[in-house]
């Protein structure tokens, strides 16, 4: 299994930790934590406008 594929695994099953400081950026660009799951799953996401 690769890495990408692990990550993904470990999204689908809720095993990861999101820390202060990506919880900070994610704050910044208006993402939620189901917006970075998405990214993860799909490869895709929201379209993001500085």
């Amino acid at each position: 299994m690769d890495t990408l594929q692990r990550i993904r695994q470990a999204v689908r099953e809720q095993r990861y930790r999101i820390s202060s400081h990506a919880n900070d950026e994610m704050a910044d660009d208006f993402l939620l934590a189901a917006d970075i799951e998405n990214i993860i799953s799909t490869g895709g996401g929201p379209e993001i406008h500085p």
